[in-house]
């Protein structure tokens, strides 16, 4: 969906300088390209479409489509990281803390630099890593639970048929009485293995769930930055004017801004 949506601003962009029949035209080169870039950030991580939609006289709606779509493929980025697959109420609740992290978000836009095939714009992000930090907090807190609820299943399993399996075996000894005994003491005393009953797998994947996002919120509560990096957007200028950008170095901007990963 996001690559659609830059598709798209590829198009907006273009339509802004559709009216150019050759390079350099009067005004061209005054176009604002590294503005129209702040301004889909701005929108992308603050929430705030008013500069795009002056740029583009798009609706409310629409502008407001790259914060959602932004944070949707984040959160899915954190998911599959993390191997956690959420309901949908939690999946709201992730991207909403998701959400809160990029507002947090540490970058300049520099003015576009003119070359041969276009522009360069040098995108300088100071990286938000606390979801980064906290992936050791994640993997204990995943333990933890996981343990915690294996230990419930194997106690529920030796409370409700540990005392019932003895029974039946002591029972089977008396009726057979001792003349017929014909093995020896570790055969006659072996009992079967008690199989615990499943682990309610939902149940504790939704508090494993649970307390990533409260970790998340915790961490965020003091933000954590790591060294400035820059990320360079190779814009292309056809003949005819139209601007065409590539779409992959805008997610990288964004997995840039937000780091999410192990460690």
């Amino acid at each position: 969906m996001k690559k659609i949506l830059c598709c798209l601003t590829a198009i907006i962009m273009t339509l802004s300088l559709a009216a150019c029949d050759s390079i350099p035209l009067p005004g061209f080169e005054e176009y604002d390209v590294s503005g129209h870039i702040g301004a889909i950030l701005e929108s992308s991580y603050y929430q705030n479409s008013t500069k795009i939609m002056e740029i583009t006289s798009e609706t409310p709606e629409a502008a407001a489509e790259y914060y959602s779509v932004t944070v949707r493929n984040a959160t899915t980025r954190f998911c599959n990281t993390f191997g956690i697959n959420p309901a949908a109420d939690q999946m709201a609740e992730l991207e909403t803390v998701i959400g809160e992290a990029y507002r947090l978000a540490k970058y300049t836009v520099q003015p576009e630099v003119k070359v041969s095939t276009g522009y360069t714009i040098d995108v300088e992000i100071t990286p938000l890593t606390n979801i980064r930090d906290s992936a050791g907090e994640f993997e204990e807190a995943t333990q933890r639970i996981a343990e915690k609820y294996n230990q419930q299943a194997i106690a529920s399993a030796t409370n409700d048929d540990g005392q019932a399996n003895r029974e039946s075996d002591t029972d089977e000894y008396a009726d057979n009485g001792e003349e017929d005994y014909d093995g020896d003491a570790s055969s006659d005393n072996f009992e079967e293995p008690i199989e615990p009953p499943p682990i309610d797998t939902d149940a504790m994947n939704r508090e494993i769930i649970a307390e990533m996002i409260q970790l998340i919120r915790n961490s965020l509560l003091v933000p954590s930055y790591g060294e400035m990096t820059t990320v360079t957007l190779d814009i292309l200028l056809e003949d005819n004017g139209d601007i065409l950008l590539d779409t992959v170095q805008m997610d990288r901007i964004d997995e840039t801004v937000l780091t999410i990963a192990k460690g």
